[in-house]
């Protein structure tokens, strides 16, 4: 007994309230429904590769410090002078949701007109900004801010990052630090 056919699959009744989907021969629309599953196949395989889920605490704890694409010399035009970093920055995430901020150019954190290198500490969480995974930064000492660092999950790392000018402009990219063996 059929019931109806929507967009070349014809909707079959089985017990109770299953459904079963099979192709309908109407022209090019079983080669289009084909196309639709596998275009749905491929889009979830690929989500599952590139690490779509939201990182976990344990993946951000631990020692970020710059990766070697960072600049060594922040530049913005709307600073009156180049930023030198003759210390490297890092944060230190610990688990209890405190964190370290050493050595760090105000300009990284969303005070886009600083050439001041600040250090800090705090407290941290996972959180969502339009869309995006951050690590939001509440500092209690050092400064009086609340900013966020985004979040960058690959397929086999982390990375976090901030603007050195408006977002999408001069990427600063952090890594973690390999924990040291014992």
């Amino acid at each position: 007994m059929m019931m109806q056919a929507v967009a070349g699959v014809e909707l079959l009744p089985q017990q109770e309230s299953q459904l079963i989907l099979t192709p309908v021969s109407v022209g090019n629309q079983e080669v289009e429904m084909k196309m639709i599953v596998l275009s749905l196949v491929v889009a979830i395989f690929f989500s599952s590769l590139t690490g779509c889920s939201s990182p976990k605490p344990e993946e951000i704890i631990g020692e970020w410090i710059p990766a070697g694409d960072s600049p060594k010399i922040i530049k913005n035009p709307a600073l009156s002078k180049p930023i030198y970093l003759t210390e490297q920055p890092y944060i230190i995430f610990n688990p209890e949701g405190t964190f370290v901020l050493e050595h760090f150019p105000e300009l990284l954190i969303g005070l886009h007109n600083s050439t001041r290198i600040i250090s800090g500490k705090g407290n941290w969480y996972i959180d969502k900004y339009q869309g995006s995974d951050v690590v939001r930064l509440r500092f209690t000492e050092g400064i009086s801010l609340e900013t966020f660092i985004k979040i960058s999950k690959g397929i086999k790392n982390i990375t976090l990052h901030c603007w050195t000018q408006e977002p999408g402009v001069g990427r600063f990219n952090f890594v973690k630090k390999p924990a040291k063996k014992e």
